[in-house]
């Protein structure tokens, strides 16, 4: 798990629903990653998804502006699954790994 990705994120808006294209590329162990939106002059960010009990830490505006605040005062047993406190880019790094991991289950069911 070293390459670099292109991952389709859903994302809804108020007009319906848009794909963004993100880059993902493994950064440092299983739970990190340089995530990048497809487009001229992006800027990329390094996203931990094992931070926050495991919904994960972004360092885009969006996510430290609207999402830290509140995952920041969870404990443990607050934790909320789901994607309502996650940027496009903690997404773009999950669906790589679930990828991975999914790839990795067949491969040892098939063996």
């Amino acid at each position: 798990m070293s390459q670099t990705r292109r991952i389709a994120v859903p994302v809804q808006q108020k007009s319906g629903w848009k794909i963004h294209w993100m880059d993902v590329t493994p950064f440092d162990g299983l739970t990190r990653y340089h995530v990048t939106t497809v487009r001229a002059g992006a800027k990329g960010y390094l996203v931990d998804l094992e931070s926050y009990w495991g919904n994960g830490q972004c360092g885009c505006m969006f996510y430290c502006t609207t999402h830290e605040p509140v995952v920041s005062r969870w404990t443990p047993s607050q934790r909320e699954p789901g994607n309502a406190t996650r940027c496009r880019h903690l997404l773009a790094a999950r669906l790589y790994l679930g990828e991975d991991l999914v790839t990795e289950l067949l491969n040892k069911k098939r063996n």
